[in-house]
């Protein structure tokens, strides 16, 4: 018989565990056989009363701003079967990138440092105050800070670059990819980890989330789901979850910084590296679509990326007051923001009036 010590040790924090892809989870490409437990999981969904909600809508939130301290929020439920593929591969360092103040960034930074191995961050300044390839010049605070002190190499972009890019996307692939080639000829064996964690590996943070979330009940207990969307690989996550499942909810992600015809191809490009098209009909491969996949609402990206209108400054501060859930102010607060008003202006677009919000957290942009 298993003792309680020996039950425990399967999921000890920060090591390499087996994993076993859900059975629904067949049409996918990809399925990890081990994940880096980095999780204080499952995390907790309960009801949320806020200020704003129409009196006929009920509003729960799914806690995975309490999935860990420093590696809080959804980048650590990625970054479990990335560095565990990274692990597995034998590499000694990461590279990836994001703006300065991103979550990612940080998380992928501070569980390179536990593993003891070096992460470089390509990142760029939301001012072009900094030249480029000089972080010396570089304030680091909120997640810069604590990227810094985890040791990560900062590698500065350029902003007018970035902007000019066609696809910002593939731009900042392929700097990470020029990067990395670098790295190897210096003898390094660097992992190469997408904006946000968005992979085919990545995606698996929600997968695993949303099998989480079924264990809770979601299928049964909500019509709909909402979370903030930026690289869109979360909200991806669920929305093939959703689907592979049977579709019986409707995931609404609202973006913060891209158009909806961006995110859009975003998802179209993620499905076609993670599901086998060969196994599905003819007519479940033209109904497989990011637009019949996902529901994409634009229009509350504030001022703009990184950056807070009062409103949206007095709504986190009033949410945070009289809750206690403290809201990222880049990510959480404009989907919430978003969610209310569409709530009240076009409920029709909602699928029913259970709604679970997905807080993706994290307060790291608050240190300041």
């Amino acid at each position: 018989k298993e003792t309680g010590y020996e039950a425990m040790a399967k999921h000890v924090f920060n090591t390499l565990q087996p994993y076993r892809a859900p059975a629904w989870t067949e049409l996918l490409k990809y399925k990890p056989n081990k994940r880096l437990v980095l999780c204080m999981s499952p995390t907790p969904i309960h009801r949320w009363n806020i200020p704003g909600v129409p009196e006929d809508f009920q509003l729960f939130i799914k806690r995975d701003d309490l999935t860990g301290s420093t590696l809080t929020g959804n980048k650590a439920r990625k970054l479990e079967f990335l560095f565990a593929d990274v692990l597995e591969r034998g590499c000694d360092c990461v590279v990836t990138s994001g703006g300065f103040q991103s979550n990612h960034c940080r998380a992928a930074a501070l569980v390179a440092a536990q593993c003891g191995m070096e992460a470089h961050l390509m990142t760029f300044p939301m001012k072009n105050s900094a030249t480029p390839q000089d972080s010396s010049a570089v304030e680091y605070i909120g997640n810069l800070l604590l990227s810094g002190l985890a040791g990560a190499n900062i590698v500065l972009l350029s902003l007018d670059k970035y902007k000019a890019a066609a696809n910002h996307f593939q731009f900042l692939e392929d700097c990470i990819a020029s990067y990395s080639q670098e790295l190897s000829k210096r003898g390094k064996k660097p992992y190469i980890i997408p904006p946000g964690g968005a992979s085919p590996v990545g995606e698996w943070g929600y997968i695993s989330a949303f099998d989480e979330m079924i264990q809770q009940g979601i299928l049964d207990q909500f019509d709909d789901i909402v979370v903030a969307g930026g690289t869109i690989s979360t909200a991806f996550g669920l929305a093939i979850s959703n689907y592979l499942t049977g579709s019986k909810l409707k995931v609404h992600a609202f973006t913060v910084n891209h158009s909806a015809d961006i995110l859009y191809a975003q998802v179209d490009k993620l499905l076609s590296e993670s599901v086998l098209d060969e196994r599905l009909s003819k007519a479940k491969v033209s109904e497989l679509t990011a637009r019949n996949l996902l529901h994409i609402i634009e229009g509350y990206a504030g001022l703009k990326y990184d950056m807070s209108t009062d409103e949206e400054l007095a709504m986190l501060t009033n949410i945070a007051s009289t809750t206690g859930v403290v809201l990222d102010p880049n990510y959480g607060i404009k989907a919430v923001h978003g969610m209310i008003s569409e709530m009240n202006k076009t409920p029709a677009q909602f699928k029913g009036k259970r709604v679970l919000f997905i807080h993706t957290g994290t307060t790291g942009r608050l240190i300041n």
